[in-house]
């Protein structure tokens, strides 16, 4: 692992890409911090698509190649849009260090939907022991795209709805707070940027956002190779995963599976790092190993929480109390650490995949000591 994670860094150090921007807009979301929110993936237990066709409306063929400032030849771009090239892809709007986030999918007839979510685990009541969750479910149509330019195209939103539930809940310990569709606030549109719009041209807010998966591509072509989403209200921005691939590692699926003892599912979840592990040291560009080392922190993250929901019904209540107040103080010593190895690659492509490593690794070894303590019982 040390030493695939080594050449990982070495084939990384030289590509560099601004961090995550925040525009302060959203006061109950962006203020709540990174760390806060870890408590909530690591302390709490977990909180209660469309498959691929071919395309079904025909594609215009031809494209137009465009040239940046400075002479250089971009990727070539699609010339039309339709909500058929949109309805496999997942936008996502967050903080991008595990923290809040949007997602957005939108389907073939013009109709979305998406969801917000982001906790506070400092903030506890009488009632709610772990914390606070502010969540939005959210739901619309657009109208058909409109073409602004070669790169862009304006959606505007016919209808939206975020539901009828205004009031905070208490269930299993946490207070669920609705909240505002954060990313797709005090807006009537939204913009839409294909794959091949070259970055020069896109806003610096955008880009800000949306820096982690352009360090792939940034230095070689200076082009995006995903399509991008654009609140032009609240210059927030989204970036778009394949849709029929969210997770690749069919980790979901992986932790419906039970084991006869904790020492099988822990050799089970071992064999799953170790298959991402193996996915990391072939990977060749730096937004690969960046979400490699992110799926596998997520691979031990899921753990914890899967062995942390145990203990709450194995442990005596003075025990489990004891224990969580033990879990806050070794998160916060968790996060500093992570943030002190990420620290000396600030602002560089490569901060990601340190920091998600030493993430992995720690929690690691905090899953094996929960662990016994379970097997004691």
């Amino acid at each position: 692992m040390k030493k695939k994670i080594i050449a990982a860094m070495m084939l990384g150090a030289a590509m560099v890409f601004a961090g995550c921007g925040s525009n302060g807009a959203n006061d109950s979301a962006k203020n709540t911090t990174e760390s806060a929110a870890e408590v909530e993936s690591e302390v709490q237990t977990e909180v209660g698509t469309e498959s691929q066709t071919e395309a079904e409306s025909e594609k215009v063929e031809d494209s137009t190649e465009k040239t940046t400032e400075s002479g250089a030849e971009t990727a070539e771009v699609p010339s039309t849009l339709t909500f058929e090239d949109l309805k496999l892809k997942e936008f996502t709007f967050s903080s991008g260090a595990g923290g809040w986030s949007t997602y957005l999918h939108i389907d073939k007839d013009g109709s979305f939907t998406g969801s917000y979510g982001d906790s506070d685990m400092g903030d506890v009541g009488e009632g709610y022991e772990y914390g606070v969750y502010y969540y939005c479910d959210f739901t619309g149509h657009f109208e058909e795209p409109v073409k602004v330019n070669d790169y862009t195209y304006s959606l505007k939103i016919k209808d939206f709805s975020t539901g009828d539930k205004t009031e905070p809940e208490i269930i299993d310990g946490i207070k669920y707070i609705p909240s505002g569709p954060y990313g797709m606030e005090n807006t009537d549109e939204v913009l839409i940027y294909l794959p091949g719009t070259p970055i020069s041209e896109l806003p610096t807010e955008f880009v800000e956002w949306v820096s982690m998966p352009m360090a792939a591509n940034y230095e070689e072509s200076d082009t995006i190779d995903f399509y991008g989403l654009y609140n032009p209200v609240e210059k927030d921005g989204f970036f778009s995963y394949d849709g029929e691939d969210p997770d690749p590692y069919k980790l979901d699926e992986f932790f419906e599976n039970t084991y006869a003892s904790v020492d099988d599912e822990l050799a089970a979840v071992e064999e799953k790092a170790k298959e991402i592990e193996d996915a990391l040291g072939e990977d060749s560009t730096q937004y690969e190993l960046n979400m490699n080392a992110m799926w596998l922190a997520t691979v031990w993250d899921k753990e914890l929480n899967s062995l942390w929901g145990r203990l709450k019904e194995t442990l005596p209540e003075s025990e489990m109390t004891a224990l969580t107040a033990e879990e806050k103080e070794w998160i916060t010593k968790k996060d500093a650490a992570v943030e002190e190895e990420g620290a000396i690659y600030e602002g560089g492509s490569i901060q990601p995949l340190i920091m998600d490593t030493k993430r992995a690794e720690l929690t690691e070894e905090r899953v094996k000591y929960l662990a016994e303590i379970l097997k004691s019982y």
